[in-house]
């Protein structure tokens, strides 16, 4: 009941970070407070068919925050956007 939404974004493998390195960055951020409070939750899901590896990456937040944003396009310069949740 904590979250509200979430952002999310994808990545290739081939675009030349790999998942393990943005996996990495992630969780550094949401440990080092880079997020603020507002991150609950980390969720990669393996999006990829026929042998594509095509991870999406979703940050479970208490509410739409400036402070995500702003943490994650310095690490990722694509398109991120945040999804609210409906229950």
């Amino acid at each position: 009941p904590l979250n509200t939404g979430m952002y999310s974004f994808r990545l290739e493998e081939k675009d030349g970070v790999g998942v393990d390195d943005m996996y990495e960055n992630l969780l550094l951020l949401a440990i080092g407070e880079s997020f603020g409070d507002d991150v609950c939750a980390v969720r990669i899901v393996d999006k990829g068919k026929n042998r594509s590896i095509v991870t999406q990456y979703e940050l479970w937040c208490k509410k739409e925050s400036d402070d995500v944003k702003t943490a994650l396009s310095e690490i990722y310069n694509g398109s991120v956007k945040w999804s609210p949740f409906e229950w």
